[in-house]
């Protein structure tokens, strides 16, 4: 009896061990040790006193255990054997969101055009909410400009997301209201993506007969910094001409904190309106 339970005994240590030894080798991963140093790389070899981690540039070091404080698995990518952190504004382009969302908990400040402050909330990992206003003065007095957002995103996987939304834009001096509704999908990875789909305008009181669709993309060409384009073709009718709104930027982003520096342009049948300054910041918390 005292042998079978030493037995038992045994194998349940060894099935701890081994479990309490399982790594992802192909995960990037920051070791922090106690004296605050950080090493970044994938771990290759793991047992109960050492680990073994391969950095960035391929350079093999063997870590005691007993001096790593934090293992850290980090959710960006690594190009051309450097760290790249993720975008926190890969949930939107310019002005226009992407399928992305934000994650449950996160909240995202965007100052559109510097002046128009928008919070943005992630409810759960699939429904965001959004929210702003403006205090304006005019000489027949003040009036407040709200808008209100919403996305929903049903499907989000590491190269595809796909979403449904809206916004809507109103004053407290009149009862008009105005919007755009969505139906969104962004493919592609973390460094290099596109997002396309149909939009549409609505009022409190009909949905307008002028369809219009967005095709963006945001492209990495540094550790810190993003191209990005966003433009809105806006179907014409047997009245309107044919209008498009293409736009051309940069993103400067760090790990919560981008900024945005653009220019749109509007082109409407055989007219074309010079382009207008695009600045954008946005801080996700």
């Amino acid at each position: 009896m005292k042998k079978l339970a030493l037995i038992l005994f045994l194998l349940l240590l060894g099935t701890a061990v081994c479990r309490a030894q399982k790594f992802d080798s192909t995960r990037t991963v920051t070791i922090t040790l106690t004296d605050d140093t950080e090493i970044t790389g994938k771990i290759i070899a793991k047992d109960s006193v050492n680990t073994t981690i391969r950095t960035l540039m391929g350079v093999v070091s063997v870590v005691p255990n007993k001096k790593i404080s934090k293992v850290e698995k980090l959710k960006g990518s690594v190009v051309r054997g450097e760290y790249y952190p993720p975008d926190p504004s890969e949930n939107r382009l310019f002005l226009m969101p992407t399928a992305r969302p934000l994650k449950m908990g996160e909240t995202q400040f965007n100052a559109v055009e510097i002046f128009f402050p928008h919070l943005i909330f992630g409810v759960t990992d699939f429904i965001n909410l959004g929210l702003g206003g403006m205090p304006f003065v005019a000489s027949g007095g003040g009036t407040f400009v709200y808008y209100l957002s919403a996305k929903i995103t049903p499907v989000n996987v590491e190269q595809a997301a796909f979403s449904l939304g809206g916004a809507m834009i109103g004053a407290t001096s009149s009862e008009v209201i105005v919007g755009i509704g969505y139906a969104l999908g962004t493919f592609g990875t973390k460094t290099a993506s596109f997002t396309i789909g149909p939009l549409f305008g609505f009022s409190q009181d009909e949905v307008f007969d002028r369809p219009a669709f967005l095709l963006g993309g945001s492209a990495r060409i540094s550790r810190a910094t993003s191209f990005i384009s966003e433009n809105i073709f806006l179907f014409g009718n047997d009245t309107k001409d044919f209008t498009m709104f293409p736009s051309i930027g940069i993103r400067f982003a760090g790990e919560h904190l981008a900024a945005d520096f653009g220019t749109y342009a509007i082109v409407a049948g055989d007219d074309f309106f010079y382009p207008i300054p695009w600045i954008g910041l946005s801080y996700k918390f």
